[in-house]
């Protein structure tokens, strides 16, 4: 049983991989290939597992894992669009709002 506190850690846990893989990806070469496959692999991650708990009978879980994640990086870019968390914000939503659930895709835009 997934607890509603893990769920929101996982959901940090992995902005701070993909923010991290992300900012890799510019050091070109072979480990900017990896840290690519990285965020890649994470966006994917995030994007399935957005779109299962949508679809669960559990919404405080999509709570937890989305709409506060959501919540936390619009506040973001409100105040810092263009700092290194701002475009780590942006391309995390984007992320969720591709996971193919209409309630996270109404929630991100």
């Amino acid at each position: 049983q997934l607890r509603e506190d893990a769920v929101r850690e996982l959901s940090t846990v992995l902005f701070v991989v993909h923010a991290e893989a992300a900012s890799g990806v510019s050091s070109g070469g072979e480990i900017g290939r990896k840290y690519k496959m990285l965020a890649d692999s994470c966006r994917n991650l995030v994007a399935k597992i957005a779109f299962a708990l949508e679809i669960s009978s559990q919404k405080v879980l999509w709570n937890a894992f989305v709409r506060d994640t959501v919540q936390t990086r619009c506040q973001v870019l409100a105040t810092s669009p263009q700092s290194s968390q701002g475009r780590s914000s942006v391309a995390y939503l984007a992320c969720l709002s591709s996971c193919g659930g209409v309630g996270t895709m109404n929630l991100c835009f």
